[in-house]
């Protein structure tokens, strides 16, 4: 069984409720430090992800490849923070290997308004993964093991490939040996939260997943610290499809039918559940003489001002 991991630097939370939003202009600086951001795998169960929280009878499977588009990654003061810190944000997805691992930020810390940051939100654009699947196809020589790759929207954005996609709408190609054929449909993203360790909003069209973490991300200039935040999109058993009796179908497949009665429906896409990581190397100060120790910067309503950056 696997799932995804992922690491980031968190200490505790805004202590001024001023620091938990800005719009002042800061100064960046270069400090050699950077905050790296990404997916990793762990060989781990998560029996309180989706889909191991639906009920019905449903077949399950990991998915033996996962890629995520991702859209925009953020740094948040509070979860009312109107203006977070912007990490990254393109208008096509940065694909992204969750199973090989690939690390999707790297900034130096010296570009983050100083102050504490305990939530971090990525918006996904679609997921691409990869399945077993058995098609019942009668009229092309009857059953065919093979593969079915699927691309599903999670958020409303334009494909470089596809073109205008639509929330909730997927292409899924299944090929086998002998037979081929292309399947496009529907499945709303409506996935239950909360997730252990995100809370996750599909609403106006995006797919946001806000990582929650019992500490938060401490951003000095003067005391810098190099960040690896692990971020972990579980894909055990993630795609879930609901069991149907067919004349053909076998308990345990993903079975696909020309007949919508006996073709199996989607249940769960690709990613399951959400949790995060962090690790944070020791701070060192930046210029005076050795054995300095200059005092750690406080987050003020000046320092946490995310300037620009706001989406």
């Amino acid at each position: 069984m696997r799932s995804l991991t992922t690491l980031v630097t968190f200490i505790p939370c805004c202590v001024l409720f001023a620091a938990c939003g800005g719009s002042e202009a800061f100064t960046p600086v270069t400090t050699g430090k950077n905050l790296k951001v990404a997916a990793l795998t762990a060989e781990e169960d998560c029996l309180t992800c989706m889909p191991n929280l639906l009920e019905g009878v449903l077949g399950r499977q990991t998915p033996s490849e996962l890629k995520a588009g991702i859209l925009s990654v953020e740094l948040l003061r509070s979860p009312f923070d109107t203006e977070p810190h912007v990490l990254l944000r393109n208008d096509q997805p940065i694909i992204t290997d969750l199973v090989a691992g690939a690390t999707f930020v790297d900034v130096d810390v010296g570009s983050i308004p100083p102050g504490s940051y305990p939530l971090m939100r990525v918006t996904l654009a679609n997921t691409r993964f990869a399945v077993d699947a058995t098609a019942h196809v009668p009229f092309a020589g009857g059953d065919h093991a093979g593969t079915l790759a699927v691309d599903y929207a999670l958020s409303d954005y334009d494909d470089g490939e596809l073109g205008p996609r639509t929330q909730g709408e997927y292409h899924a190609d299944f090929d086998s040996s002998e037979f081929r054929m292309p399947l496009d449909s529907s499945q709303a993203v409506n996935w239950p939260a909360p997730y252990p360790g995100a809370v996750v909003d599909t609403s106006g069209g995006l797919y946001r997943v806000t990582f929650l973490s019992p500490e938060a991300v401490n951003v000095s200039h003067s005391m810098p610290q190099a960040v690896d935040v692990g971020v972990t999109f579980h894909i055990d058993d993630s795609f879930a499809w609901g069991e149907r009796e067919g004349a053909a179908n076998q308990l345990g497949t993903f079975d696909l039918s020309p007949n919508p009665l006996e073709g199996e429906p989607p249940v769960s896409l690709g990613i399951s559940g959400f949790s995060i990581q962090v690790l944070a190397v020791a701070g060192e100060p930046v210029g005076g003489e050795a054995g300095s120790e200059p005092a750690p910067e406080e987050a003020t309503a000046d320092d946490a001002a995310a300037g620009g950056d706001a989406p």
